[in-house]
């Protein structure tokens, strides 16, 4: 019977450690399921990224061992490509050289071309003033010619201003066998006529006789006036004479007509000879 207990005493110790070893093994894995100790995926990751870092050099590693083990073809690359760069320097070289003669007949047009514009402003400007100068020239010239003087004695305003046909005596009868023609008859003296023409000389204008309109000044050799024999009256058609001057006379298909007068003896003007030719009916 001792033995007996001392034996299930034996088998009931080994159950008692046999209990504390599962429960200290529950207790390791109870600690380890806390999360007390996590230092081993740290040392883990360290050792991936120093994989990685060490597999990132071998490719460089790789080129190098490539190029040391063949220098022949990494000398050749080289040499092309400084042929390719010597070559595209020549091509530059070849066009700069090419572009310079244009770049300066470019600048010589350009010269030229502001030499030209300089020339044909120059040529203006003096155009322009010839033409400011002959304009000032006319004007002043034309308020001298429309002034009378001493110089004009002898002349006829409607003759050197107005362009009227002047005639000698000799040249009546053919100046009057037009349809209607009119002879002006004046010795040119005085500022009176010369005022007078410059009237007559609109009045012309207007009523657009000037081709039939006719100027015969008393200077030549021809004879007085003032008879009815002299070659001057005879050519006028004038059996009397004139016996004042100046006056127009009027002439129809070559034969004489009428002239213009005045009943107060006075010289005649210009409303004179518009009645003559509202008579007449020449419009």
């Amino acid at each position: 019977m001792d033995e007996e207990k001392k034996k299930t005493v034996k088998s009931n110790g080994v159950k008692k450690n046999v209990k504390k070893s599962t429960s200290n093994t529950g207790k390791k894995s109870a600690n380890k399921s806390n999360g007390k100790k996590y230092n081993k995926p740290k040392k883990n990751s360290n050792k991936n990224v120093s994989k990685v870092k060490t597999s990132a050099k071998k490719p460089t590693e790789n080129v190098t061992k490539v190029l040391a083990s063949q220098p022949e073809v990494v000398e050749t690359e080289v040499r092309d490509e400084l042929k390719v760069e010597e070559v595209l320097e020549e091509k530059v070289e070849k066009v700069v050289e090419n572009e310079e003669p244009v770049i300066n007949e470019i600048q010589v047009d350009d010269k030229k071309d502001s030499l030209l514009d300089g020339n044909v402003s120059i040529v203006a400007a003096v155009v322009m003033a010839f033409l400011l100068l002959m304009l000032f020239v006319s004007m002043y010239s034309d308020s001298l010619f429309n002034k009378y003087s001493s110089g004009w004695d002898g002349k006829s305003f409607l003759v050197e201003k107005s362009h009227v046909h002047q005639i000698k005596c000799d040249e009546i009868p053919n100046a009057i066998t037009g349809a209607e023609s009119f002879i002006y008859v004046t010795d040119a003296k005085g500022e009176d006529e010369f005022n007078l023409e410059k009237k007559l000389a609109k009045l012309i204008n207007e009523r657009n006789i000037k081709n039939n309109f006719y100027v015969y000044v008393l200077n030549d050799n021809c004879g007085p006036i003032n008879v009815g024999n002299s070659v001057a009256s005879v050519n006028l058609q004038l059996e009397h004479g004139l016996d004042r001057v100046p006056t127009i006379l009027y002439y129809r298909n070559g034969v004489y007509m009428d002239k213009a007068t005045r009943s107060d003896k006075q010289m005649i003007n210009d409303g004179d000879f518009a009645q003559l030719l509202d008579m007449y009916e020449i419009k």
